[in-house]
């Protein structure tokens, strides 16, 4: 029999797959891929075995999140996180995530909404497939964890990679 933290795992590769799959086929039709839509992909492919709470953009625009993650354990032990999801966006100065975005005070609201909470504040961010993004993801990581205070918190998988934010 699978344990749950198994099951969590097959998960969450499920989720990457689908997410990189999408990009894929969003790439070959010559399709702007859209974060809301990699969105829906991942966690639609982690059900049932992850369940998360998605918000709606006035929800996302309090709180500075997509969703509200909690993992439980067997024993009843739980970590949460509050999570906003980013896309890569590839610029002749370099990569981008619009961590800035509304000047800022999305990251803000994510923040105090997590400290609120008593929970993590984590990014999602979608990389793209390598034809789009042009490196690997540990130059990407390099690239991320200088500029903004992340550290890798969950998992790095190619195409998908959560860090939870240590300073704000």
């Amino acid at each position: 029999m699978e344990t749950s933290s198994t099951q969590l795992q097959m998960a969450l590769v499920r989720g990457r797959v689908a997410a990189l799959a999408q990009m894929s086929k969003a790439d070959a039709a010559g399709f702007d891929w859209q974060e809301e839509a990699i969105t829906q992909t991942l966690l639609t492919s982690i059900y049932p075995d992850a369940i998360v709470v998605p918000f709606n953009r006035r929800q996302e625009h309090k709180t500075g999140a997509d969703w509200l993650w909690w993992f439980v354990d067997d024993d009843g032990c739980a970590f949460g996180m509050l999570v906003q999801a980013k896309r890569v966006t590839i610029k002749q100065t370099g990569w981008d995530f619009g961590f800035e975005y509304d000047n800022g005070n999305q990251r803000r609201s994510l923040m105090q909404t997590a400290k609120d909470l008593d929970i993590v504040p984590t990014y999602a961010l979608y990389l793209g497939t390598p034809a789009y993004r042009g490196s690997s993801p540990l130059e990407w990581w390099n690239f991320v964890s200088a500029r903004t205070g992340c550290f890798r918190l969950v998992s790095r998988v190619s195409g998908v990679v959560c860090g939870g934010v240590v300073s704000g």
